[in-house]
């Protein structure tokens, strides 16, 4: 994880994590022996580990957070797909974009975005996500409205 000197950029959304049917931190004891390296795979037998394994891996997920880092791929088609790290209040895992959702959401993929995407969640192995959506993830209702140029009435005068 990268470590920032005036809070993580998430903060804001803190509260809102809480409400999430699924985080990271579900999941951090696989993420964490994963990047132990050579010697996480005896440690992949923790019956805990197994077994959150079982539950999470090839399940539908729907997860928010930022953009930390986007890499492109060019197939064996010669068509561009992306790796991207997604980053939550608990830990990062890659999110991929084969060639039709990279075609249909490259726009979105900009480092430090704010988003939240949906996807299978594969765990067996090294983690990652099979995205089948993403949109960005904005709380904050004046965001909306600003971005968007669009306020509500009792505020306009």
């Amino acid at each position: 994880l990268n470590l920032y000197l005036s809070g993580h950029p998430l903060d804001e959304y803190r509260e809102k994590y809480s409400e999430e049917a699924f985080t990271l931190n579900d999941i951090k004891p696989i993420l964490d022996v994963e990047r132990v390296g050579d010697d996480g795979e005896e440690n992949m037998e923790d019956n805990d580990v197994t077994a959150l394994i079982k539950e999470y891996d090839k399940k539908m997920v729907s997860l928010g957070g930022m953009i930390t880092d986007v890499r492109i791929r060019i197939t064996k088609s010669n068509k561009s797909m992306a790796v991207v790290k997604l980053e939550d209040l608990h830990s990062s895992i890659d999110i991929v974009f084969f060639p039709t959702m990279y075609d249909k959401y490259k726009p979105l993929l900009v480092k430090d975005k704010i988003v939240k995407v949906d996807g299978e969640l594969q765990v067996s192995g090294s983690s990652q996500i099979m995205v089948r959506g993403i949109k960005e993830w904005l709380f904050d209702c004046s965001l909306c409205w600003a971005k968007s140029g669009c306020y509500p009435m009792k505020h306009q005068k």
